[in-house]
């Protein structure tokens, strides 16, 4: 096996830094690498070669992939089935150009290419080559209920397609569960982030320190319903303002939102608070963001019954940050296991706002114990990642 090509039809949040990653992994292992994605195709290429890349062996084309919407009974296995067919008409077209073959496929994203009622027969006729993908969201797997028997009208039927060699999990506390449920190795990729060194002169950095002068920053970067933004700015609202200011990043999405909560978070958004600072559209992934963050002091992952990992997890750590979070799933069993800051219950005001003064207190005194931060770090890093492709890698080899 000579070339592999990574697809991604996601670009926004941390898809850009992922896809960077993921490509420089592979070509270090060796390899020859397609990446195709919806855009900065050159800016890709450029950051490969700066990065020590042969020019020659990578290639990058821009994509226009998503699901299609049809009126079917079985909506979302159609639509599935669709997306399946025009990866394989852009794999098809990346060999037509360049003149050579593909011979395994990663899909970044692979949840949405998994559906109920689609039999993975229908996708070995489809993809006739060895593919894998990161399963971000396999929620169903917490569920007591969820047997260790996969049929075609499982979410995960598509996994027993010959031509899936294997998966990768950011969650290690379900790996062993799938791998049982579909019979196939299932890697562990490490929850990883862009940890550029932060733009050091960045003016939304430097705004956030200005006007919180002492005091503690709480940040929330992202405003999906699912990160808890209604009890961000609740929290937000009944904290001391002699002691907190909060900072809020991005445009929220008016579709997650009934009207109520969506015209009371627009009303808290257009409001002028000494103790808030809001910052209305997305903060660039690397330096900038990374300067973002080094400007707080406690980031915000208490999120609304989330039940997959988060890459903000890994940016705290890396930058030495402490985090509120919700004790749940992924997010308050590594928060915990590594001491990364407070788990609290999800709406518990009386409960997080007691966390807020004890992690307040602690920053103020320097007292918090990082000493577990080293050993998430090196579980969490690019070298991990390129050790778990080298694994998935050679499961097509054999």
């Amino acid at each position: 096996m000579k070339t592999v090509a990574l697809i991604d039809h996601y670009h926004i949040g941390h898809h850009y830094a992922f896809i960077k990653l993921f490509a420089k992994c592979i070509l270090e292992l060796g390899y020859k690498v397609y990446v195709l994605y919806p855009e900065k195709e050159n800016e890709i290429k450029e950051y490969l070669i700066t990065e020590g890349a042969d020019p020659s062996k990578v290639a990058t084309q821009k994509i226009q992939l998503k699901k299609i919407q049809v009126e079917s009974f079985y909506t979302n296995a159609v639509s599935t089935l669709f997306l399946w067919r025009d990866t394989k008409k852009i794999i098809k077209k990346c060999e037509e150009d360049s003149g050579e073959k593909i011979d395994f496929v990663f899909l970044c994203w692979l949840d949405d290419y998994l559906s109920n009622d689609l039999p993975h027969q229908l996708i070995d006729l489809i993809i006739r080559r060895p593919w894998s993908g990161l399963y971000f969201h396999p929620w169903y797997l917490l569920h007591e209920t969820t047997k260790n028997r996969v049929t075609f009208r499982s979410i995960d039927s598509v996994l027993r397609s010959r031509y899936c060699n294997s998966v990768a999990l950011h969650d290690e506390f379900l790996v062993s569960k799938l791998a049982n449920r579909i019979n196939k190795p299932v890697l562990l990729f490490p929850e990883i982030a862009d940890t550029t060194a932060p733009l050091m002169k960045f003016a939304l950095a430097d705004e956030i320190k200005n006007r919180a002068k002492e005091r503690i920053v709480v940040g929330l970067i992202g405003l999906e319903k699912r990160k808890g933004t209604l009890f961000f700015i609740e929290i937000a609202k009944r904290a001391n303002d002699q002691n907190f200011f909060f900072f809020l990043a991005g445009k929220p999405i008016k579709e997650e939102y009934n009207t109520v909560d969506f015209e009371k978070l627009s009303n808290f958004l257009n409001q002028n608070r000494e103790n808030i600072l809001y910052f209305p559209d997305y903060v660039e992934e690397g330096p900038k963001l990374n300067a973002v963050i080094c400007s707080l002091d406690i980031l915000f992952v208490l999120y609304d019954n989330f039940k997959s990992s988060s890459n903000f997890i890994t940016k705290a750590v890396f930058f030495d940050k402490l985090v509120i979070a919700t004790k749940n799933y992924w997010i308050g069993s590594v928060t915990n296991k590594y001491r990364i800051g407070i788990t609290v219950e999800e709406g518990n005001g009386i409960e997080s706002l007691n966390a807020l003064n004890i992690l307040r207190t602690h920053l103020i005194n320097d007292t918090w114990d990082y000493s577990l931060f080293a050993e998430y770090k090196k579980l969490h890093n690019v070298n991990a990642l390129k050790k778990s492709f080298e694994e998935c890698l050679n499961y097509v080899k054999n």
